[in-house]
C-alpha cells in the first residue's frame, strides 16, 4: 500500500527541496570556466599524434599490405593514442561540463583503443577478405567518429557563453 504524502511529512518535504532545486535555475558553471577547461583540453589534445601512423597504415591497406598496416597500427597509432589519452586524463578541469567533456573523450580513447587491436588482429592475418575484417574497419571507423565527436565536445565548450 502506497502512504500518501501529506505536506508535512519528511517525503513531502524532500520532493518540495529537490523541485525547488531543480527549478533554481542553475545552468551550469561560469562561461570563463568552462573554457578555461575547454583550453586545459585542447592542450592535452596537442598531445595526440596518432593521425600520422593511422594515415600510414590506411595507405597501407589500401596498397593491400596488411602486415605492414598492423605493425603501423601497433607501433605507431596505439602507442600515440596512449600517450594522448594519459595526457587527458592527467588534464585537471574543475568544471562539471569540463569532467563531463573529459570523461567522454577518455571513453572515446578507450573504445579507439580497443578497436584499433581488433584491426591490427585481423590485419596480421594478411591479405583476406571475409566478414571479420569488414566488421573491424567499421567498428574503427566508428570509434574514430566518436572520437571526433568527443574532441568537438571541447570546442562547444570553447564557446561558452
Amino acid at each position: 500500500m502506497i502512504r500518501a504524502l501529506t505536506c508535512s511529512s519528511p517525503a513531502w518535504i524532500c520532493l518540495c527541496l529537490a523541485l525547488a532545486a531543480c527549478a533554481s535555475g542553475h545552468e551550469g558553471s561560469e562561461p570563463q570556466q568552462q573554457r578555461a577547461d575547454a583550453r586545459t583540453l585542447r592542450a592535452a589534445l596537442a598531445h595526440d599524434r596518432s593521425q600520422g601512423p593511422l594515415h600510414d597504415a590506411d595507405n597501407a591497406v589500401q596498397d593491400r599490405r596488411p602486415v605492414l598496416a598492423a605493425e603501423l597500427i601497433r607501433n605507431g597509432g596505439l602507442p600515440a593514442i596512449a600517450r594522448a589519452r594519459a595526457a587527458v586524463a592527467d588534464a585537471s578541469t574543475r568544471t562539471p561540463e569540463g569532467n563531463a567533456a573529459r570523461s567522454r573523450l577518455l571513453a572515446a580513447y578507450d573504445e579507439h583503443t580497443r578497436t584499433l587491436d581488433a584491426y591490427a588482429h585481423v590485419l596480421e592475418r594478411g591479405e583476406v577478405e571475409d566478414i571479420a575484417l569488414l566488421e573491424a574497419v567499421h567498428n574503427e571507423r566508428v570509434a574514430q567518429q566518436n572520437t571526433d565527436q568527443a574532441i568537438e565536445g571541447v570546442g562547444r565548450l570553447e564557446q561558452a557563453q
